[in-house]
């Protein structure tokens, strides 16, 4: 999936994996490099609620230097529990000698699971 910048619309379905895979570019159509970064990313209702998913390069989150250079992968034992029906938005923020970027954001839905 190659993502712009801001306005993307993530919806999952609670209860399955969550996989991304993204190809962020620079301006002149480059892979951008994102070995050496850490990540994290969070879910909220709303700015100043509290985050309902908070994910980062530990362990949710893989970075590199090739297409996709950005990965995103959460488990259906975290999304299960995830409230739902949701309505929200998310922030990604690469981290790099200090310097914070925000590539990638966007709302979050999340739809009610049936088989359970």
């Amino acid at each position: 999936m190659k993502f712009s910048t801001i306005g993307n619309t993530i919806t999952l379905r609670q209860g399955e994996t969550l996989q991304l895979s993204i190809h962020v570019q620079d301006s002149n159509d480059a892979t951008i490099d994102y070995s050496g970064y850490t990540a994290r990313m969070q879910v909220r209702a709303d700015h100043t609620s509290s985050a309902i998913l908070d994910i980062d390069s530990t362990s949710e989150i893989t970075l590199g230097s090739s297409n996709p250079n950005i990965q995103i992968n959460v488990a259906e034992t975290v999304t299960k529990n995830l409230t739902a029906p949701f309505f929200g938005f998310y922030e990604l923020e690469l981290v790099s000698g200090g310097v914070v970027t925000k590539p990638l954001e966007g709302k979050f839905v999340i739809e009610p699971e049936v088989t359970k």
